[in-house]
């Protein structure tokens, strides 16, 4: 849907607009090095997609695996038949087409491929619902 203009300003009012942040700090966590900066970046980015109008759903901080792709199923079944535009950030350390999570199972990955996420909101969101997503992560170029 169009935006209007009010006093100069764009609104964005008709839109129907959702977003998830999903981030680790790997505080305490013996396989990766800290994010510290983690919570900070995550209240940052909460406020701009607030100033937007995007309507955000509770924070997935410390996930494993299985818990991201279950809260992204979750939220997409949630807003599937109210929302315009789905906003997700997903924050973490990574490699080549993986996101590392902060599950400490031995029995379970230490990650998530990028695509599964991708694979989640094509499978599980209309095909004319935009999907904004921002994946960031520290990737090392050792191996």
């Amino acid at each position: 849907m169009p935006s209007f203009v009010i006093s100069g300003k764009v609104s964005y009012s008709r839109l129907q607009m959702h977003g998830l942040v999903c981030y680790n700090d790997f505080i305490n966590c013996a396989i990766h090095q800290e994010r510290t900066a983690a919570d900070d970046e995550a209240t940052k980015i909460k406020s701009s997609l607030k100033s937007i109008g995007v309507n955000l759903s509770d924070d997935l901080k410390n996930w494993s695996r299985s818990q991201l792709i279950k809260t992204l199923k979750e939220y997409c079944k949630k807003i599937k038949s109210k929302c315009s535009v789905a906003w997700l950030c997903v924050m973490s350390h990574g490699a080549e087409g993986i996101i590392y999570d902060f599950d400490r199972d031995a029995e379970s990955p230490n990650f998530c491929q990028l695509n599964e996420i991708f694979t989640v909101l094509h499978d599980e969101l209309s095909v004319g619902i935009p999907k904004v997503t921002k994946l960031a992560c520290n990737i090392s170029l050792w191996q």
